[in-house]
């Protein structure tokens, strides 16, 4: 097919029997934007409950957390639709992200539940390293051709520079319990009615 976008309809159409192939196309479609749905949701509890407390030092209050929802929903549709506006296929599409964005993410999970010296500043490394790696790769062609995929660059930029930067910089002294204990009350603070401010921990050593 001149369009790989196409490839899914085009064989649920052609091959199936009717009842079957629009079954199926509903089911892909239902699939397509209950991953949209989740995704954007994520994206707007990272906002509200990870970014915004890190800039503030303390939860939005609750009378204000329906509204900084709608802000940061429009923020992260914009930037997907930003990204996706620089892809003519789906296919070519996934692959991007999934370097640009997954590489970091992978490598983020296997550190921190596998080493623990890892840090926040290693893990951002991580996430900047492994898009910094990415980018390069899809801009120069003979790098491309190399690689094939900016996957493996990216995966291995990410984890040089989330161990670089963990070592580089002061160890986290906050345990699992410390760290589940101020996730608890971040939650119950923007679940209660006041609007008391949970400053994040960054006990260091």
């Amino acid at each position: 097919m001149e369009n790989s976008n196409f490839a899914f309809p085009f064989l649920a159409a052609t091959v199936l029997p009717a009842g079957i192939a629009l079954i199926v196309l509903i089911a892909g479609l239902s699939a397509t934007m209950s991953s949209a749905s989740s995704d954007a949701i994520a994206g707007v509890s990272i906002l509200l409950c990870d970014v915004w407390s890190m800039v503030t030092g303390k939860v939005p209050p609750k009378d204000k957390a329906v509204k900084y929802s709608r802000f940061a929903l429009v923020a992260v549709i914009g930037i997907a639709l930003l990204f996706a506006l620089t892809s003519n296929d789906i296919i070519s599409y996934i692959t991007k992200m999934i370097a640009t964005v997954m590489s970091g993410m992978c490598v983020v999970g296997l550190l921190g539940k596998f080493w623990k010296r890892y840090n926040w500043q290693g893990a951002l490394a991580t996430l900047l390293c492994a898009s910094v790696g990415s980018i390069s790769v899809m801009l120069h062609a003979d790098w491309s051709t190399y690689w094939g995929n900016p996957s493996i660059p990216s995966v291995i930029a990410a984890l040089l520079g989330g161990v670089i930067v963990s070592l580089l910089t002061p160890v986290n002294t906050v345990s699992d319990e410390e760290a589940l204990a101020i996730i608890n009350e971040q939650r119950r603070a923007m679940e209660s009615d006041s609007t008391p401010e949970v400053e994040l921990s960054t006990k260091q050593a």
